[in-house]
Formats: C-alpha cells, structure tokens, sequence
C-alpha cells in the first residue's frame, strides 16, 4: 500500500526546521523554519507545493530526488 507521506505528515526538527520526510537525513528539504514563518505558511508555501507535485509526478525530479528511492512514496520503487 503506497502511503500519501507527503500530504499527511511533516517533520519538525528541534531548531524549528520543517523537514519534508523524516528520511531526509541530510536536510535537503527542508521546507521553512517555525522561528521566522507559522507552519500554515510553510505547509501552503511554494516550496512544500512543488515537493508534492514532484512526489505526485506532476512536475518533474532529478534521479537523485529522494522520493524515487523510497518504497513509500508513489514515485518510489514498488
């Protein structure tokens, strides 16, 4: 079953930081930061928006994109 990651959960780091995915290990999404915007804003923010359409295939990625290795997201292997 493909989980909608993406859409139901975010990820806040103890610096207030707003991680895509709690596999983001490296911090490479990361999303805003709750010291300087509210998390309403972050969760509807441009850049939260284009990581969804990238997890959805509607825009596209780099090989690299963390989502194509993931067996939870819809762009990950099966």
């Amino acid at each position: 079953m493909l989980l909608n990651r993406h859409s139901e959960s975010t990820f806040i780091r103890y610096n207030g930081e707003v991680n895509f995915c709690c596999h983001d290990w490296r911090n490479e999404y990361i999303m805003g930061n709750l010291h300087e915007s509210s998390l309403m804003d972050i969760l509807n923010g441009e850049k939260y928006n284009r990581i969804r359409d990238m997890v959805d295939g509607t825009v596209g990625s780099d090989e690299n994109f963390l989502c194509k290795k993931c067996k939870h997201c819809k762009t990950g292997p099966p």
